[in-house]
């Protein structure tokens, strides 16, 4: 998240895009462009632009992927409906599945790292010490039939102290951490939970370490 000094010091249409993504839904355009576009299609955020030499094999296997599928799609497409025009072929069988599943993968990311009562950091030492991958993570609950398909990955607090745990031990390793461990979060989500979150975490005070609202910037601006 920006802090309320970046936010205001942010140029009208990085305000305009930043607003977007932190309403209700801007997991869709938040994960199409800063994480599939800019980082795992190709590597064009400044993180990923420093080792581009790293990702030449992924990305050109990414791109060409992506063009094969599209080719296929239209393919069976005109086979199956041969009077059917290409772009409704393109739109109906791989733009909208498309954008479902970029929708899909940023709220799992949003509630992830997103809640009240998690906590961001602009200093290196304060995350490390502060146990993150414990208590900055959420472990959340989907609705079914999601949680099902989610193939335990919201069992995020054991993913992330050992990512080489596999799906399906997840689960019970997230159950074993639980037993020993006190305050960490756990949220059941839900379509009003979810605005709660959306409302309440907007902006992100490093220094007092709590969350802001954009009301409550527009408030202090107005005193």
């Amino acid at each position: 998240p920006l802090a309320p000094a970046e936010f205001e010091a942010a140029s009208p249409g990085r305000r305009l895009f930043y607003r977007i993504c932190r309403g209700p839904f801007g997991a869709l355009p938040y994960y199409l462009v800063e994480m599939w576009w800019r980082k795992n299609f190709l590597p064009i955020a400044p993180e990923a632009r420093r080792r581009w030499r790293n990702h030449v094999f992924d990305s050109a296997f990414a791109v060409l992927s992506l063009f094969a599928m599209i080719a296929a799609v239209i393919a069976a497409g005109r086979y199956f409906d041969p009077a059917k025009p290409i772009w409704l072929i393109v739109v109906l069988g791989w733009l909208l599945p498309f954008l479902v599943w970029n929708w899909l993968m940023g709220v799992v990311i949003y509630v992830h790292h997103t809640h009240p009562d998690i906590p961001w950091f602009n200093d290196q030492s304060k995350w490390k010490a502060a146990q993150v991958k414990l208590f900055c993570t959420a472990q959340v609950r989907l609705p079914q039939p999601l949680h099902v398909l989610s193939n335990n990955i919201m069992e995020h607090n054991a993913h992330h102290l050992d990512p080489g745990v596999p799906f399906y031990h997840l689960a019970t390793t997230q159950e074993r951490i639980r037993r020993v461990t006190e305050g960490m979060i756990f949220l059941k989500l839900g379509f009003r939970s979810y605005l709660d979150i959306v409302r309440q975490c907007q902006l992100f005070d490093f220094e007092n370490a709590r969350w802001v609202r954009f009301d409550d910037l527009k408030a202090r601006r107005s005193q």
